[in-house]
């Protein structure tokens, strides 16, 4: 069975990134995701529409599932070729994997008494 991946076909760098500095030592970077579902561009304000609760409730139990389950997310950004189709040969530049951080404590939500002891 394949594993459940995500992807973005075209992205670009914002910057040049570089591997080494200027006595041949390597950079370090940082890499950051999170979860978020896609809301509508407000041409108005020309930000994105904030998500609803019930869409924040549901992207941190997502994330607390897969920080319980010591879930990593694993990176690869390759370097598109002109006119090459096959992904295959894209040169791979950088990859790295992401863990979730620990999550804040929940707060105790408060029972409800339904008067039968449970």
């Amino acid at each position: 069975m394949p594993s459940p991946t995500f992807s973005r076909s075209k992205f670009k760098m914002r910057k040049n990134v570089l591997q080494n500095d200027q006595n041949g030592e390597a950079y370090e970077y940082r890499g950051t995701a999170f979860l978020q579902f896609r809301t509508d561009y407000n041409e108005d304000t020309n930000q994105y529409q904030p998500m609803t609760a019930a869409q924040e409730k549901i992207c941190e139990d997502l994330w607390r599932q897969l920080h319980d389950a010591g879930v990593q997310i694993g990176m690869t950004v390759a370097q598109r070729l002109p006119g090459e189709t096959d992904v295959r040969k894209f040169p791979k530049v950088m990859s790295f994997s992401l863990v979730c951080n620990d999550p804040p404590e929940r707060k105790e939500e408060p029972q409800e008494d339904h008067g039968n002891g449970w």
